[in-house]
């Protein structure tokens, strides 16, 4: 026990010493850990941790978001919802081996997922009126809305990216709850790369509604969410918090040696 103890404090120790020090590199600072290399400035994030995952066992109980694949793992500090210097949130960048996809069935979730991703990106259809589209690591509840879906394609990745909130009930959202999010595929096909972050859109409610009458509310919730969609869609990118084109040039950073 003593052992693993001491193993987990280790863990911690390197995991914060690496958050610390992209925190004190100002005014950007580029963070090189495994195969993956990245920049990012102060608009994104004032620290990085960063973990080498070797995922889910294939043996492992089933347990919602799961599995998850074996790969490098970035979760950002000093973000535009989490602000505290030290603050460990839940914006995420993960890079996944496709090769490690291989030690779960053909037909699980989570190859599903991968498999709708390549072929997005290579029939990419259009994207208007779109309701889901491929989320890894796996989603532990369904899309509310997509809003503001486009390709993108750096010098070393073509993916997509678009807004979405993940919700497990029919609620209200609230700014600080939409994700950007891409999912996308180093161009040799090798690794899946994506990103997860929350931003501040300034036209969502912060709170929720104190007397909301909920089941008017849930009778209505398609138009609600149909509103919301345009709403997002007609906002422009630079009114986000970090803006849009801050965060798809974050992207354009990110490179996996092969």
């Amino acid at each position: 026990m003593k052992r693993c103890v001491i193993l987990v404090l280790l863990v911690l120790l390197v995991v914060s010493a690496v958050g610390v020090s992209a925190q004190d590199a100002a005014p950007a600072s580029t963070i090189t850990f495994n195969p993956v290399t990245f920049t990012f400035g102060p608009e994104i994030a004032l620290g990085v941790f960063s973990l080498q995952s070797a995922g889910t066992p294939p043996e492992a109980p089933a347990a919602p978001g799961g599995p998850v694949p074996p790969g490098s793992y970035f979760t950002f500090s000093g973000t535009a919802t989490a602000p505290g210097m030290y603050t460990q949130g839940n914006d995420n960048l993960y890079v996944f081996p496709v090769s490690g996809f291989a030690q779960y069935p053909a037909d699980s979730q989570v190859n599903r997922e991968l498999a709708a991703l390549q072929t997005l990106l290579a029939d990419q259809p259009d994207l208007a009126g779109v309701t889901a589209l491929p989320y890894l690591p796996l989603a532990t509840g369904g899309f509310a809305f997509i809003a503001q879906a486009e390709y993108l394609e750096t010098d070393t990745l073509t993916g997509v990216r678009y807004l979405t909130s993940i919700r497990q009930d029919v609620g209200e959202s609230l700014d600080g709850q939409v994700q950007y999010v891409f999912q996308g595929l180093t161009k040799d096909g090798q690794y899946v790369v994506t990103l997860r972050y929350f931003v501040l859109t300034g036209v969502l409610p912060t709170t929720p509604t104190a007397d909301l009458n909920y089941d008017e509310f849930a009778a209505n919730y398609n138009q609600y969410i149909a509103d919301i969609t345009a709403q997002l869609n007609e906002l422009d990118a630079d009114a986000y918090t970090p803006s849009l084109s801050a965060l798809d040039a974050f992207v354009g950073t990110v490179t996996v040696a092969g």
